[in-house]
């Protein structure tokens, strides 16, 4: 598991502000809180561009209905993006997604959907892909810190340092491999 400290300490040593997040961690200053808040909601920024962008969050949920209605508030997660719909033998179904619930047929079923990830406080742990890491998300820390202080010239920097990290989790996420067919 990636801890949040972990990410806001690496993305502060990135900007050179590590020192002062570090002490900010130690003795409760106006200046290191100030510090921690922004670095904190750099990170809520990126740990959601990252799930819905980039790596997703994918949780699965299973479901019946007498109507086929199925409320978000009925699963686990609210969901961001709807990717199937499956019956109990593992067909798909037919669906459409409304603004708060998915229209299916009245079934069991199982309900595959992409999140994004809750905020959470300094000491608990992130909501990230398997083939995410915490270089990463501090990349993308950075870059959304710099946004926010205006740094146009340094957010590029990191944003292309995060995308080069992305390519490289990408390829060594396992991947599904559609067999080729021939034409007789």
């Amino acid at each position: 598991m990636i801890q949040i400290k972990e990410v806001l300490t690496i993305a502060a040593e990135l900007l050179g502000l590590g020192t002062k997040f570090s002490e900010s961690l130690i003795s409760a200053t106006e200046e290191g809180t100030e510090l921690q808040k922004k670095l904190l909601k750099s990170f809520y920024l990126a740990e959601s561009e990252v799930a819905l962008d980039y790596l997703p969050l994918v949780a699965e949920d299973d479901v019946e209905s007498s109507t086929g209605t199925v409320y978000f508030s009925e699963l686990s997660k609210y969901p961001a993006r709807i990717i199937k719909v499956a019956g109990e033998d593992g067909e798909r179904l037919f669906f459409e997604v409304y603004s708060k619930y998915i229209k299916t047929l009245p079934v069991k079923a199982t309900v595959t959907y992409a999140y994004a990830p809750d905020e959470k406080g300094i000491a608990e742990s992130a909501e990230a892909h398997p083939a995410a890491n915490a270089r990463m998300l501090a990349y993308a820390t950075a870059e959304k810190y710099c946004l926010i202080e205006g740094l146009y010239e340094e957010a590029g920097v990191w944003e292309a340092k995060f995308k080069e990290a992305v390519k490289a989790a990408r390829k060594a996420a396992p991947t599904k491999v559609i067999r080729s067919r021939r034409w007789v």
